[in-house]
């Protein structure tokens, strides 16, 4: 086994909401959630409000600011947002809303040599039921990323710096996937030059590398 992600074949999810009204007979759930203010802004209002899932279920989240409304709580302390935080017992978790944050938390994590944190926390449930589905373990996922690890700092840190240029280009697809990668004239040099990442629960989490 010489590659994991970059070769990592991708099927769309299909989760289109039209697809499941399509069929007349079938049911859905709608869930409504509440999501902390703070979520606005880290997102910089780019975070979708309705999500639909693999299996039909339709995420609404409720991102209104009680300060638009004039019930701010003067009491209330404001929330923090930590892409990356370590616990009082040692647990680290990571928390990613937009690309920048996916990026980081894989660069430090790589950075650090820290596979299984990356596995455990960062890397999307699909790409994990994927890889296991054929005979991967987790030691071969660390084993592919420690080979690879010199290659894909200098891509990733490429990325990250280029998402506030036009180096890095940012797409957004209907399933819920977002890709970043490189321009094509910053890529000719690079082994991996693209990065997708899904919005799995509350924010973003890492699909494939390649």
């Amino acid at each position: 086994m010489t590659e994991f992600l970059k070769q990592f074949a991708f099927t769309a999810l299909p989760i289109s909401l039209a697809a499941v009204m399509a069929c007349g007979c079938q049911t859905y759930r709608v869930e409504y959630h509440k999501r902390p203010a703070y979520y606005r802004e880290a997102t910089m209002g780019g975070f979708e409000e309705r999500v639909v899932l693999d299996d039909g279920t339709v995420l609404v989240y409720d991102m209104s600011d009680p300060r638009e409304s004039g019930k701010r709580s003067t009491s209330a302390p404001r929330q923090e947002f930590k892409i990356r935080e370590e616990l009082e017992d040692g647990t680290i978790v990571l928390r990613a809303l937009t690309p920048e944050h996916v990026i980081a938390n894989t660069l430090e994590c790589l950075e650090n040599e820290e596979y299984r944190l990356l596995y455990d926390k960062m890397l999307s449930q699909h790409t994990r039921d994927e890889w296991k589905a054929r005979g991967n373990s987790f030691e071969d996922f660390e084993t592919f990323f420690a080979q690879h690890r010199g290659e894909l700092m200098r891509a990733l840190t490429r990325m990250y710096l280029g998402l506030s240029q036009v180096d890095t280009v940012i797409e957004h697809f209907d399933n819920g996937i977002i890709e970043c990668r490189l321009a094509q004239r910053n890529a000719k040099s690079q082994s991996f030059t693209r990065i997708r990442m899904i919005r799995e629960g509350y924010g973003l989490k890492l699909l494939t590398i390649r």
